[in-house]
This record gives structure tokens, C-alpha cells and sequence, in this order.
């Protein structure tokens, strides 16, 4: 169970100068339209104060590099997500106010926590530009196939598509480390820990191998690097974090700015460390108490955990660690939930069901199949089965084709399960599975790269790829728009699973119907009507839209088919609100807002009042 002592005060954030701003007029000039697109394998949010902290990364490195900086954003937002995730439950949370990665101007002390967030924010980096090069989201890198063919131990022999790690290692050295450019102690500690980071990730790669053999003899093995989950690197950095030295410069040769005695007792000094450990000049300050000048909101009003399942022993102790030894008892708070009772009776097959049947099986087989390509599952990778076999005029089969077979079958083993049946529900239930994973299929997109002098692109090589699972959910909604009514021989069905049943009325009603349609047995209820025995809600209440920019013809006659066509009329609701506005991002790494108030409009489904007609229009098919 989770407590609360009080709320935690809002902290401001140390505003920067703007004189060492770099000039951005070349950036600002580049043509951002012959970038390629790469796909991050993750998905970019909204601005936020934690993207915003990172933001001074896509401000450094050469115009070349431009087409790095989604990923460099992904990955030190990755860092960042893990640095919360490590220090959830300590005295120091991985607040905003740390996630400042330069020493320009003084704003960064040295200390274990800054050591720990310029490890995992490199680390990020590097992981998720080794991650999308090995998918081959950049033009200039592949896989690593340096040691592809030769022996690597008794037994087996290097191949596969190792995940290139030195070319996420150098890209991710010129984004991070150019952020540190001075020669003081404080920027050579930051550099240091920058690189402690990235060799983590190698720390955590792991060997995968696929046995060859006669009858699965595994009589070879072939092999491949790999990249750790990111989880595995942040627990290994938190072990160094728990490990880290202080380092301890001799004063008498330190002197300031950048002269040659300085760099001579930072040499000194850093000769006995190993690279691969993180370190820090300062002492921590005490996390206990608030300190705004900071950055700093001391452990009053943080959650502690005193029970519940699955607790590790740091997680049960963190009551004891920010309450009690921090001069602050543990107050209990009760929240109360009310949950309402969904009853909505999925045996019924209605148009609904079947689509609620083809998107949960497109949704598994999809899921399956990216990590099958991705290689996080070890008896599975790339479909390669046509690799080197002509295509069609100018091309051939070859890179990493999403192995869709693979996400098929298996999704067929734990979907289908469900249906132990031999009634017409359960074909029914059967066929739109099926036709869900057919949509996973018909919706795959071919990749193709040129190759040839001068990029003649005199040939090409191609591969299939899933689409985004946005349009797997739009083709399955004309198909549901679409669906087929089964009308079944009455006089030949017959309760259970006879054979008659079996074989005769539900064959017949199949045998017209395509593997990739949708089909139902029942009309749907009436969904504008309030009938919580049937776990339905109604419309009254739901919000429909009336205008707004790029609105889909199907949203813009929303409001009609919610309200109107239900007997309910349109209700204006306006709704003050105050958010941030007029961001500026300050050199470096500070973001300013203004406090801007705006109306928003919302439309809802609201009862006539007396005296209005009630003019219900009854349609026929999917409301």
C-alpha cells in the first residue's frame, strides 16, 4: 500500500545565460526534406519537461548528423525514463533539476546522482542508435558482420546480424561529449562518466546462437551479439552508481581555468581509475530537506511502499529510508475507488465482437512478429526464405523481412485456444481471428535501398515490412463497415456440437464468405439506449466534435450520429484552463513558459428539455 505525508512544492528551475548560444543559421537553412525517416521503436510524446532537458543534445554535432536526432532524443529520453525508474524509491528521485548535461556557465555539480544521469542519458543514446542501425534505419550502417564466418569457439562460428554497437558508440560520443568542452576537472569528470555509460551497454550484450545441425543436432552453432534489454543496463550502472569513487585532486596544482598544471592533476588523478566505474568530486547534499536553490524538494510528501506482493527488499524499506530516517513519520492514506460493473456479453456475435476478435489477434500476431525481426525471442529472426531470388525487374529478396509467418502460427496457438467449441460461435469467433491476422499481412508495406554507382540504383534490394498498426486497425474498420451477416439453416442446426451440425449448416454458410471478411450471427443492440444487463452505457454524456482543423468527414458528422440520430440534443460546455505557453529554450539547458489561459470547447450528448420534440432517427447497420 502506498503513503503520502503532504504535497510536494513546486521547484524553479536555474535560468541560463543566452551568450553561449551556438549560432544555429546553417541548421536553421538545412533542407530537413532529404533527411530519412527512422523508425526510433519508440514513440516520440508530446513536449515535456523531461524532453525538454534533453533537447540540448539536437543543438551540438555537425550538419551530417542531423538525421541521428530523433534517435539521440528517444535515447536520452530512454536514460532518463530508466534513471526514474532505478530511483524511484530512494532519497534522490531523478528530478528535472538534475537532467542538465553541461558544465557551461556552473551549472551542474558533480556529485554521485549527476555521475549516475550522464551514465544512462549516454548509454541511451548509444542504445537506441545501435538498436535502429541494426534494423537498417540509417543508410550508412548495418549489422556487424566483421567477424561473420570466422570461428568463435568450440562448436560455433560468428554470424547473423550482430547489433553494431561501435557505430552507437561513435555517434553517441559526438552528440554527448560534445556538450563537454571545457578542460577543467568537472567537464573531464562528466567526459568520463559519458564513456562509463556507453561501456555498460557493451557490458550487457549478450551472445545468441542458432543451432545447425541434421534432426536438430546443433552439431554448429552460429552466433551473434546482441543488445540487453535497456532494464539490464541501468541495474548495472546503478551498481556502479553504489560503487562510485570520489575523487580526491590535489589542490596545491589545481588552478583555474584550463592551464597545464590543472590538466596535469587531473591526469594524475585519473590514472588510477578504471573507465568502467563512475566517479565524482562532490559529496551529495542532503536529499532529506528541501532546498530550492537546488533544484531540491526534500522527501516530505513522497510515496513510500509498506506492503503488497512482488516487493524487492530496497522497495520495502523505502518507508524507513525517506520517512523515518529523514525525521518524518508515515501517514497513511486511504483513496477510495468505485468500480463499475462491465458486463458486456461477449458470446453474443454481433458486428462488434467480430471486430473486437480480428483486432486482438492482429494485435498479438503483430507484436510477435516485430520482436521475432527484432530478435528478442531465440528460436526465431529475419524471414530470409526468399533472400538472393529474384524479385522483379530491378530487384531482388534481401535485408530483414518482418517474419510474419512466424507471428501468425504462434498468435494461431494462443488466440484460437480460446475456442474450444465446434458451434457456429466458435467458427464464427475462429474466422474473424483469421481475418484479423490476414489484415496484419495484406497491410504489409515493401522496403526497398538502391545500389549502384553514384546511386544509379541500377538494381535494388527489397523486404516486407510491417506497416504501422494504425493501418492493420483502419483496413479491419471497412472490413467491420463491411461485415457479413451469416444466415444459417435453422432446420438443420441443432444445439451442442452433432455432427450434423458440424459438417452441414455451418460449411454451407461458410463456403461464400472470403478467409479475410468479417461475419457475425446477431444484429447489434441498440447502442444509444442506457442497458447495463448488456454492459451498455448509451450515448447521453459521450462528447462528439462539431468543428475543428483536419477533422475526417466521419468526426465531423460525429455529433449527428451520437446525439441527434439518438433523440439527444448538442451541449456546449466551455472550460477555462491555464497551461504553459511561449517556451523559450535558454543556451544552456534551461526552458522559460508563460502561464497562458485558454477556453476550451467542448460538445457532449445531453437530454431535450421539455418542450422539444424528440425526433429519433433509426438507422440500419454499425452505429
Amino acid at each position: 500500500m502506498g503513503t503520502r505525508s503532504s504535497e510536494l512544492d513546486q521547484g524553479a528551475m536555474e535560468e541560463a545565460s543566452m551568450s553561449d548560444k551556438p549560432d544555429l543559421t546553417e541548421i536553421a537553412r538545412f533542407d530537413k526534406t532529404k533527411l530519412k525517416k527512422t523508425e526510433t521503436k519508440e514513440k516520440n510524446p508530446l513536449p515535456t519537461k523531461e524532453s525538454e532537458s534533453v533537447n540540448n543534445f539536437l543543438m551540438t554535432g555537425p550538419k551530417a548528423y542531423l538525421m541521428y536526432a530523433s534517435s539521440v532524443q528517444a535515447g536520452a529520453q530512454r536514460g532518463i525514463e530508466e534513471c526514474k525508474y532505478q530511483f524511484a524509491w530512494d532519497r534522490w528521485n531523478c528530478p528535472e533539476s538534475e537532467l542538465q548535461l553541461s558544465t557551461t556557465k556552473g551549472l551542474r555539480r558533480a556529485t554521485k546522482e549527476t555521475a549516475f544521469v550522464h551514465a544512462i542519458s549516454a548509454a541511451g543514446v548509444m542504445y537506441t542508435l545501435t538498436k535502429n542501425c541494426s534494423m537498417g534505419d540509417f543508410d550508412n550502417c548495418g549489422c556487424d558482420d566483421s567477424r561473420t564466418g570466422k570461428i568463435g569457439g568450440r562448436g560455433w562460428i560468428w554470424g547473423g546480424c550482430s547489433d553494431n554497437a561501435d557505430f552507437g558508440e561513435n555517434i553517441s560520443k559526438q552528440f554527448v561529449d560534445a556538450l563537454e568542452n571545457g578542460h577543467d576537472s568537472r567537464a573531464a569528470v562528466n567526459r568520463h562518466n559519458n564513456e562509463a555509460g556507453r561501456l555498460a551497454i557493451k557490458a550487457t550484450m549478450r551472445r545468441s546462437c542458432k543451432c545447425h545441425g541434421v534432426s536438430g543436432s546443433c552439431s554448429v552453432q552460429t552466433c551473434w551479439m546482441q543488445l540487453s534489454d535497456f532494464r539490464d543496463v541501468g541495474n548495472y550502472l546503478k551498481i556502479k552508481y553504489d560503487q562510485a569513487q570520489k575523487l580526491e585532486l590535489d589542490q596545491r596544482r589545481m588552478r583555474t581555468g584550463n592551464s597545464a598544471e590543472n590538466r596535469g592533476a587531473i591526469a594524475d588523478t585519473f590514472s588510477s581509475i578504471s573507465r568502467t566505474e563512475l566517479i565524482h568530486l562532490e559529496d551529495s547534499p542532503n536529499y532529506c530537506m528541501k532546498n530550492l536553490s537546488l533544484g531540491l524538494h526534500g522527501t516530505e510528501g513522497r510515496e513510500c511502499l509498506q506492503g503488497g506482493n512482488n516487493l524487492s527488499q530496497f522497495e520495502k524499506r523505502s518507508c524507513r529510508r525517506l520517512c523515518h530516517e529523514c525525521g518524518l513519520k508515515v501517514e497513511e492514506k486511504r483513496i477510495e475507488i468505485a468500480c463499475k460493473q462491465f458486463a458486456h456479453d461477449w458470446t453474443k456475435t454481433t458486428r462488434e465482437t467480430s471486430f473486437v476478435h480480428a483486432i486482438s489477434a492482429a494485435g498479438v500476431m503483430y507484436t510477435l512478429t516485430r520482436n521475432c525481426s527484432l530478435g528478442d525471442l531465440d528460436n526465431c529472426g529475419c524471414d530470409n526464405s526468399r533472400n538472393g531470388k529474384i524479385g522483379g525487374r530491378g530487384w531482388l529478396w534481401g535485408g530483414c523481412s518482418d517474419n510474419v509467418d512466424f507471428g501468425e502460427r504462434i498468435s494461431k496457438q494462443y488466440v484460437d485456444a480460446f475456442e474450444t467449441g465446434q458451434d457456429a460461435r466458435a467458427a464464427v469467433n475462429l474466422h474473424n481471428n483469421a481475418a484479423g491476422r490476414l489484415a496484419v499481412k495484406a497491410t504489409m508495406k515493401r522496403i526497398c535501398r538502391c545500389h549502384g554507382m553514384s546511386e544509379s540504383c541500377a538494381m535494388q534490394t527489397c523486404w516486407m515490412q510491417l506497416a504501422e498498426f494504425r493501418e492493420v486497425g483502419n483496413y479491419l474498420k471497412v472490413k467491420h463497415d463491411q461485415a457479413h451477416k451469416l444466415e444459417m439453416d435453422k432446420r438443420r442446426m441443432r444445439a451442442g456440437n452433432s455432427a450434423d451440425n458440424r459438417g452441414g449448416a455451418i460449411a454451407d454458410a461458410f463456403s461464400s464468405i472470403a478467409r479475410s471478411e468479417l461475419i457475425y450471427l446477431e444484429d447489434s443492440p441498440d447502442y444509444c439506449v442506457k442497458n447495463l444487463s448488456l454492459g451498455l452505457h448509451g450515448t447521453e454524456g459521450r462528447e462528439c466534435l462539431q468543428s475543428g482543423k483536419n477533422l475526417s468527414q466521419w468526426e465531423k458528422h460525429s455529433c449527428r450520429r451520437l446525439c441527434h440520430e439518438c433523440g439527444l440534443r448538442v451541449e456546449e460546455i466551455r472550460t477555462e484552463i491555464v497551461s504553459s505557453c511561449n517556451c523559450k529554450f535558454h543556451w544552456c539547458c534551461t526552458v522559460k513558459c508563460e502561464n497562458c489561459t485558454q477556453v476550451i470547447v467542448k460538445y457532449v450528448c445531453a437530454r431535450r428539455q421539455s418542450g422539444q420534440g424528440y425526433n429519433r432517427r433509426r438507422l440500419r447497420g454499425p452505429k
